[in-house]
């Protein structure tokens, strides 16, 4: 018996005894946790790209002067997290949905009481309370909307269809990148509207009367169905919805994962430009 069935078999003995499920629900809070954290962080690369924030400026409350985008990132990561812990526990996922977002919470507080503001007197802790409200609120829209999915989630002790052992690698190298480039690429298409004149009024026009900017919308449409498409093989070589032999797998997954990392790089690594 290799080292897979061993697991996967201890996750069943878990799942069926009290201790056993309150240990799987415990483990599935710190994975929602990581996951969640993750997400944001893909997030936090397009914001520190836009505002051509420096690293210095960012720690793990304090993203420099950047509001509603903070908001928008850690309720993004609340969501993310608890869609997953809807998907794996179904109906019974409610309250580690609203668990998972305990750091969150303890963090913004604890920026509340201290008052922490390199924005403004106001700013910061303002941005916290709105955060201890909204963390859960938004973790358990992402249970709901999990939840209501779940049946399409049930390939034997996996998360969202993927093997336990695969996201050893998603989560630090993978993950991030998934979110991170095509949210960057779609709002540069957003930025598109505003560099032209009367491109949001009448894009039609626009298109027609401004080769530039319709030959930039087709390259940025393409490489995000590009990113998408690469995406979305990973996904079906991790989940076995491929019928390519084990090792072809691995060299098709290997090929995805570079392609996305050069693409990471020559976006948000070289280029210095600002956004």
């Amino acid at each position: 018996m290799n080292v897979q069935k061993i697991a996967e078999a201890l996750v069943l003995l878990a799942n069926k005894s009290k201790s056993g499920a309150l240990i799987t629900r415990s483990v599935l809070i710190i994975f929602a946790i990581l996951f969640g954290f993750t997400a944001s962080d893909g997030i936090r690369i397009v914001i520190q790209k836009i505002y051509y924030l420096p690293g210095d400026v960012f720690s793990f409350g304090y993203w420099g002067d950047t509001f509603w985008s903070r908001i928008i990132a850690s309720v993004f990561g609340s969501f993310a997290g608890g869609f997953v812990i809807g998907t794996y526990l179904g109906k019974v996922g409610k309250i580690p949905s609203i668990l998972h977002t305990s750091p969150a919470i303890v963090l913004w507080i604890a920026a509340f009481v201290v008052e922490i503001s390199d924005i403004n007197q106001f700013g910061f802790p303002f941005l916290a309370l709105i955060l201890i409200i909204a963390n859960p609120v938004f973790a358990f829209i992402g249970w709901n909307w999990g939840n209501e999915y779940s049946s399409e989630f049930e390939n034997g002790n996996t998360i969202l269809n993927v093997k336990w052992y695969h996201w050893f690698w998603i989560l630090p190298i993978y993950l991030n990148k998934i979110v991170s480039i095509p949210v960057f690429l779609i709002l540069l298409l957003w930025k598109l509207d505003f560099a032209y004149d009367n491109a949001i009024q009448s894009p039609i026009i626009t298109l027609i009367t401004s080769p530039g900017y319709l030959l930039s919308r087709v390259i940025i449409l393409i490489f995000l169905a590009i990113i998408f498409g690469s995406i979305n093989h990973t996904y079906q070589m991790l989940t076995g919805e491929s019928d390519l032999s084990r090792w072809k797998k691995i060299i098709a997954v290997f090929g995805h994962i570079i392609f996305l990392v050069l693409i990471y790089i020559l976006i948000f690594g070289l280029s210095q430009s600002k956004f």
